[in-house]
């Protein structure tokens, strides 16, 4: 099973886009907006000066920068060298962000240092930390040298879904359903539901696999089809592609050809989910069927 994080990072790179421009998610002033490639190259460079003097948010900026190629190349390494020092400076979400960055460049002479830095980025604050490291014990699929053990990541992302960190209160549910622990199967539903009404995509795609496959009750194909959609309209591939599939086959929905080829056709080119991409052209739908929960 891949669990799909969302790092701060890359919030700040998607607010940056100069469409309908924001401010970054990251807390740092005057961000120019909307200017001209070369200001923000200007801007980066000044970020990376003031990282130079101590300013935690800055490092952290610059990572950001370097890692979605945001005014300057991009360059993981160089990303992960400005978290690592944000990180030293006390930036706990950065220190998250330099583990994550860790995984991703494949240094797993590192790995062993990754859960430490994530519990205690936890236990500080870093509510995605708690997430993370709870991710990391309940599954340890990227052989981190540690022994999986469900209590303890189920501690982490009880404490991160305790904080409303909605994603780990859909991964929570989830760790219900695939242990069989029907006990607590009521809570498990809910907490899909309300991350879901929350605009958590991923909850939504699973919320609507429960209710396709009848785990939680009765078999609601109806009510599946909906929370697909809303999985599928906040941008997550796999929610459209079931919804295709869904209309494909016309379950809970009315069967409808070329509503499914449309679905398909937009997953494909605009979400790049590349089971759309192989399914588009030859029309087979199968492959985009939800799994069973």
């Amino acid at each position: 099973m891949t669990v799909h994080f969302r790092s701060i990072g890359a919030l700040a790179a998607a607010a940056l886009i100069c469409v309908g421009c924001s401010p970054p998610a990251r807390p740092v002033a005057a961000v120019p907006t909307c200017g001209p490639d070369p200001l923000l190259k200007a801007y980066v460079f000044g970020q990376t000066i003031r990282c130079t003097w101590g300013v935690a948010s800055q490092c952290g900026f610059a990572g950001s920068a370097y890692e979605h190629g945001l005014g300057v190349p991009r360059d993981l390494r160089r990303a992960q060298k400005y978290y690592r020092q944000a990180c030293d400076l006390g930036s706990q979400e950065d220190c998250v962000e330099f583990g994550l960055m860790t995984l991703r460049l494949g240094q797993k002479d590192r790995y062993s240092d990754l859960i430490p830095i994530w519990e205690r980025a936890c236990e500080k604050g870093a509510v995605e930390g708690c997430h993370i490291a709870g991710v990391a014990w309940a599954w340890n699929e990227d052989g981190l040298g540690i022994v999986k053990d469900l209590a303890r990541g189920r501690t982490y992302l009880a404490k991160a879904c305790a904080a409303r960190y909605m994603l780990s209160c859909g991964v929570e549910a989830r760790l219900a359903v695939e242990t069989k622990d029907t006990a607590n199967y009521a809570k498990a539903r809910a907490e899909l539901v309300e991350a879901c009404n929350l605009k958590e995509r991923e909850s939504c795609h699973y919320l609507a696999q429960t209710e396709l496959h009848g785990t939680f009750g009765p078999k609601d194909e109806l009510a599946a089809a909906g929370h697909f959609w809303e999985a599928c309209r906040v941008g997550w591939g796999a929610g459209c592609g079931a919804l295709a599939y869904l209309n494909a086959e016309g379950i809970g929905v009315p069967k409808n050809s070329d509503k499914a080829k449309r679905l398909t056709e937009l997953t494909c080119k605009e979400l790049h989910y590349e089971p759309a991409c192989k399914a588009e052209p030859v029309a087979d739908y199968a492959s985009l069927a939800p799994e069973v929960p």
